[in-house]
């Protein structure tokens, strides 16, 4: 249970009972007032960003060195603070001295490391994220390298080594990009059923979360996937949460009430989800993100670089409340295509309706003749520059095993190259009908003369497929 000091319930660590609301710290500015201030005041739970990584504690093969990480420790344990140790088993920041390093040499080092590291922390730290990030980008298998040398028994016996050393900590796998429902997520499901069917004592999954409101999974798109994740028995945390601004036009103003909605959205999903237990941001003041360093000076996170609460600070009060962003209006005229008003076809595509849908009818488009002919709607002249959209769309392969389908965003505006923005992505196996869900922010210099959805996939055996879609919605998302 979160803990709650002095009954400010104006603070994100006093929101709920039952979450955990946490921060990544950057130890290196842990004696600048204002950060300690606000850490020790709004957060509950702690994530070391950097001091508790394998690098930074074994320079060399034959010494560790914990003293940043004890002196962290020691302020948590001070403000009553609960500790998630980050991270054992990852391919960055690893000590200089393993590389090289053949596999079997390289699997001791590691076994090494945590049988070393873990009992420093035993009864100390509430959790570990004990392997990270161990699947390619787009889901095409586990990571060269660290993990490839592991491998599946070798992470397995990770998790293993981690829980003889103390039995007491909960262990986690954590990755990003694996927050909606695509290849990706897809590729660490079937991982974490690897790893368990191996006997890895795995008790949950941190989605990392790193965000930007261009994108981002939908309230439902989200809450689908936490579950999905239980239905393994495992716990899930929003592990690494930040949003960025900056890739979407507009005044700082609208930039800021789109983050604000990115991170109600994010924070009502895990309060609305059971198996959801915590909600950490990676840091929690814009002057110290690692956003601005790998992305280009941002505003990612609740508090600016003042220290001044922002927009998103009062969102995450809402959200963590269990209360999500409002929905507007229907934007889409028969989405569920019953009388086939809402979709038309894409490009060279023909669209049908028929009755094998999702539930009732479907619309299908057939006569496709480029991978980007299918169904489609139309938003032309119904998105106000700023605004936040919420979309949900089923769709299947309607005559192949399965295959790759998207969702895209047209964009045709003055001036501007046309933009063709990936919402959703994800395999359709066995002509099974798969979720499509997103929120993006939309801005744009002058109005769009073509703003479009549609749903695409290429050819099968040479051939190009039918596609279906079903129960689409696409709504404007607000504030309040």
């Amino acid at each position: 249970m979160q803990r709650c000091l002095d009954g400010d319930d104006g603070t994100l660590g006093c929101v709920s009972a039952r979450l955990l609301v946490g921060a990544a710290v950057n130890a290196e500015v842990l004696d600048q007032q204002d950060y300690a201030e606000v850490l020790a005041s709004e957060f509950g739970y702690v994530t070391p960003e950097n001091v508790m990584k394998w690098g930074p504690l074994q320079a060399t093969a034959d010494s560790w060195d914990f003293t940043k990480a004890d002196e962290l420790l020691a302020f948590t344990e001070q403000h009553g603070q609960l500790v998630k140790g980050h991270a054992l088993v990852w391919h960055v920041q690893q000590p200089d001295w393993t590389t090289g390093l053949d596999a079997p040499a390289l699997v001791s080092a590691v076994e090494a490391h945590i049988k070393q590291t873990v009992p420093h922390f035993a009864g100390r730290l509430r959790a570990w994220d004990v392997v990270n990030e161990a699947i390619l980008d787009g889901g095409l298998g586990i990571r060269p390298g660290l993990h490839t040398a592991l491998g599946i028994s070798g992470m397995a016996d990770a998790f293993k080594w981690a829980r003889e050393a103390d039995p007491s900590a909960k262990l986690y796998y954590n990755d990003y990009g694996i927050e909606l429902f695509n290849d990706k997520s897809d590729a660490v499901y079937r991982l974490i059923q690897d790893l368990l069917a191996a006997g890895a004592p795995i008790d949950g999954i941190g989605f990392q979360a790193h965000f930007s409101t261009r994108h981002y999974p939908s309230l439902e798109g989200l809450r689908a996937n936490i579950a999905r994740f239980a239905d393994l028995g495992l716990t899930v945390n929003i592990s690494e949460l930040d949003v960025r601004t900056a890739e979407v036009p507009g005044t700082k103003a609208e930039r800021l009430a789109a983050q604000a909605i990115t991170y109600r959205e994010v924070a009502a999903a895990c309060a609305l989800e059971e198996a959801c237990e915590a909600v950490t941001l990676w840091g929690f003041t814009d002057a110290y993100s690692w956003v601005d360093g790998e992305f280009g000076a941002d505003d990612p996170l609740p508090w600016d670089e003042t220290y001044q609460k922002k927009p998103a600070h009062a969102a995450l009060l809402l959200g963590l409340a269990g209360e999500p962003s409002l929905a507007g209006a229907e934007l889409v005229a028969d989405g569920g295509c019953e009388t086939g008003t809402g979709w038309s076809g894409f490009g060279g595509a023909t669209i049908g309706v028929v009755a094998n849908g999702r539930t009732g009818n479907a619309c299908r488009a057939t006569a496709r003749t480029e991978e980007y002919h299918g169904p489609g709607v139309s938003l032309t002249g119904k998105v106000p520059q700023g605004s936040t959209v919420s979309v949900r769309a089923y769709a299947r392969i309607a005559n192949a095993e399965g295959g790759r389908i998207r969702m895209i965003l047209k964009k045709a505006e003055a001036g501007v190259a046309d933009e063709y923005r990936e919402l959703a992505g994800r395999v359709a196996p066995n002509a099974d009908w798969v979720l499509l869900t997103a929120n993006f922010t939309l801005g744009f210099a002058t109005t769009p003369s073509e703003l479009t959805l549609y749903v695409e996939s290429p050819a099968i055996d040479g051939q190009l497929p039918n596609l279906l879609v079903d129960d689409m919605t696409v709504k404007i998302l607000s504030a309040d």
